[in-house]
């Protein structure tokens, strides 16, 4: 039996994803477990079925609900199983629902005469994010804002958000009236193109580096108080598409040597300027996601939006703890669960208009 199985035959609660022939074939394959009596029930795309009840082995019946159904009925302690043969899309299709974005999905390969299980997506957080007994981070907002022009009205309405939530934290602007925008070659090109974002790039972790604390982008929304956070070397997140983001926000204490890595990764990088959406796309601009989550490849981060992990000593959350939006869908409503503290609104300063 592998790791994956033995962990799935604990649960008590087993919503089963397909009730066709692949789930009946895995049950038999199952047969010798009591993996039947711990499933709820059944879900499938197709309505004929719904209300249904269907027959597994041991004479034991469970019915046949709508994924409508499941999204509201979701009890503690349940993980789902996807059972059926088209796996890709039945996972693209539950990444949708948010409802289910604390819940464990696992689906399985046959592999001769038995079934690997396998998780799918791992969304299982631990009870507290703490990691050392006192705070180690300092309670500092930090943001950048270069360029010389006024606040839009908007950034202001989400950054009243950090003060409600976290109203006993520093918050300090950085601009080049307090930063050297010019000690990197890369931070300095994008400045002098009027890139502001990539010049925010690189400042970030040097700031954070330098000073402790944590990092928000202007359009970034606390939805709760951030100081469950600080009792860790550092911490990140990463959006929907897998991705190491610093831009939803970041922290760390001062010195961490990861952060100065990130910083010296630069070298490896010449900042591209670019005029037209077409241009950004043509030239292939490596924008600080890209940059900052192949490193960490590296260092053995991997690339998955509903995997926690800790990486030299760097907590990354999954989705939706530092990113409660969903990215490319930035007019649609926040996805926020019990584990959200933010919400990114991707307002994509950075990118041509046109």
């Amino acid at each position: 039996m592998n790791l994956q199985l033995f962990e799935l035959l604990q649960h008590q609660h087993i919503i089963c994803f397909g009730a066709g022939r692949a789930l009946q074939t895995f049950c038999i394959v199952m047969r010798d477990t009591d993996f039947v009596r711990h499933v709820d029930y059944v879900v499938d795309n197709a309505e004929s079925k719904w209300g249904k009840y269907i027959t597994l082995v041991n004479d034991v019946k469970v019915p046949i609900q709508s994924p409508k159904y499941m999204k509201t009925h979701i009890k503690d302690d349940t993980i789902i199983l996807i059972t059926c043969n088209q796996q890709k899309p039945i996972r693209s299709q539950l990444s949708q629902y948010h409802e289910l974005n604390d819940v464990e999905i696992f689906d399985f390969e046959p592999i001769k005469n038995e079934y690997i299980v396998q998780r799918a997506r791992n969304v299982k957080l631990p009870a507290s994010f703490r990691r050392t007994e006192t705070p180690i981070i300092p309670k500092v907002i930090h943001y950048c804002w270069f360029g010389h022009a006024p606040l839009p009205e908007r950034y202001k309405e989400w950054m009243k958000s950090w003060k409600r939530y976290c109203p006993d934290y520093e918050i300090v602007e950085w601009n080049e009236s307090n930063y050297d925008v010019t000690k990197h070659p890369y931070m300095r090109a994008a400045y002098d193109a009027k890139k502001w974002g990539f010049v925010s790039d690189y400042a970030r972790l040097d700031i954070i580096y330098e000073n402790g604390g944590i990092y928000l982008d202007t359009d970034v929304e606390l939805v709760k108080n951030l100081d469950e956070l600080l009792y860790q070397d550092g911490f990140a997140g990463v959006d929907s598409s897998g991705r190491l983001s610093t831009g939803l926000g970041f922290g760390a204490r001062k010195g961490l040597r990861l952060i100065k890595d990130w910083c010296d990764d630069y070298r490896n990088y010449d900042f591209v300027d670019f005029k037209t959406k077409e241009e950004r796309w043509g030239k292939n601009i490596k924008i600080t996601p890209d940059i900052q989550t192949r490193y960490m490849e590296r260092r053995g981060f991997k690339r998955n939006a509903f995997l926690y992990q800790i990486v030299d000593g760097l907590a990354i959350y999954p989705i939706p703890v530092l990113c409660g939006q969903v990215l490319g869908k930035a007019d649609s409503t926040p996805v926020i669960t019990k584990h959200t503290y933010s919400i990114h609104h991707y307002d994509g300063s950075w990118m041509p208009k046109t």
